[in-house]
């Protein structure tokens, strides 16, 4: 798989697309079975995993993800050296309820908690959602914390707008090495932020790149225009979608989710997919869908 440099992300080759953590955390899931998939990704490219704190089938089992995560990629029998850890702190959970906890104590908590979860530093630890309880001011200098700390090799922060963003770079001295927002068919209203990352050349991870479930398995009925697309290059819409998103800018990286073989093989092959000017542009101009995935 292609991957490139982005140096303030990590010294790490990045790569086209990584794989999204989340749905490997449903309740029910055989956890060997997830790892050899897990596997299959890593063993086609794809070494860049994305996880959180709050992946777990229940509040119970906060970590379950980055637990996971950890285990898999102690088991391949690839160069480990060359895969990217990203994990993400500030969200709680107890048994009816998620809340968000930004405040520096708990940062810090969760961040050595994470760091035994995955049995390592990760690559990149991100704030997860913004607590409004607190100023983001405070928040951005609690991640400074966790980075002085060595709890993270780079921190970053995830569902922030641009703002927040120019907090962030303020607070943290420049140190913010990456952004995790949504980006879709469905969602695309995060301009200026991708600008930003664009400019200053962090990576931008775009979360639920085909905007989710439901509209992962109807997205050529939803958006014809990536029908259209697929229809002529004999591939699927969901394939179009991924590589249509990498054309918005030369430092984002889809993150899709997959629990099998089959979508991993078509998730792969969108990496080698190539649109014509005449595709993106037809693929811009189709309508987006409902607003976010999970609002914030």
């Amino acid at each position: 798989m292609q991957t490139f440099s982005l140096p303030k992300t990590s010294s790490k080759p990045i790569p086209a697309l990584g794989i999204g953590g989340m749905p490997f955390s449903r309740p029910g899931r055989d956890l060997d079975e997830s790892i050899s998939i897990i596997h299959f990704g890593l063993n086609h490219g794809m070494t860049l995993l994305n996880t959180a704190d709050v992946y777990a089938p229940s509040a119970e089992e906060m970590g379950h993800n980055e637990k996971l995560m950890g285990e898999a990629l102690r088991q391949w029998d690839g160069d480990q050296s060359k895969v990217i850890v990203v994990t993400k702190n500030g969200i709680t959970r107890s048994k009816d309820q998620w809340n968000r906890n930004g405040s520096k104590e708990y940062l810090l908590r969760a961040a050595e908690k994470s760091n035994k979860e995955l049995g390592m530093v990760p690559d990149l630890l991100l704030h997860h959602r913004i607590d409004q309880s607190r100023s983001f001011t405070e928040q951005a200098q609690a991640m400074l914390a966790v980075l002085n700390a060595g709890l993270t090799k780079k921190i970053g922060f995830s569902n922030i707008k641009q703002s927040e963003y120019e907090i962030a770079q303020q607070e943290t001295h420049g140190q913010v090495s990456a952004v995790e927002n949504e980006r879709s068919p469905r969602y695309r209203s995060d301009v200026e932020v991708l600008e930003s990352c664009t400019k200053d050349q962090i990576a931008y991870l775009a979360w639920s790149p085909l905007g989710g479930e439901n509209d992962a398995k109807n997205l050529g009925t939803l958006y014809p225009e990536f029908k259209e697309v697929a229809r002529d290059l004999e591939v699927t819409a969901q394939q179009v979608a991924l590589a249509w998103l990498r054309t918005h800018s030369n430092v984002l990286v889809p993150i899709p989710g997959f629990t099998k073989i089959k979508t991993a093989e078509s998730t792969i092959a969108s990496a080698d997919l190539t649109l014509s000017n005449d595709q993106i542009a037809l693929l811009n101009s189709s309508k987006p869908g409902n607003g976010s995935v999970y609002p914030s």
